[in-house]
């Protein structure tokens, strides 16, 4: 029988790995598209087509107050961790 931390780290990897799920799903009807091959906490998106660059796109979610990580000119990187939570 699993221990009570494994059974949290699982939690922990269940849950993170639905919000990338979801939020895969809902970037990828606003025309971007996933660059990852596997999906756990992080996506590296390719904005080409949906918006100007990376640097635009980044600059627009730090002015929203979203971090994302610029990956090239053409990427971008968002993470999810234990403090994402439903609205």
């Amino acid at each position: 029988m699993p221990s009570t931390m494994v059974r949290k780290v699982q939690a922990h990897c269940q849950q993170g790995a639905w919000f990338t799920q979801l939020l895969k799903v809902i970037v990828e009807r606003f025309g971007y598209s996933r660059h990852t091959p596997t999906l756990f906490d992080t996506l590296t998106l390719d904005v080409t087509g949906a918006v100007p660059s990376a640097q635009a796109l980044h600059a627009a979610a730090t002015k929203a107050g979203v971090n994302f990580r610029i990956v090239d000119a053409k990427h971008v990187g968002i993470t999810l961790d234990e403090s994402v939570r439903t609205c």
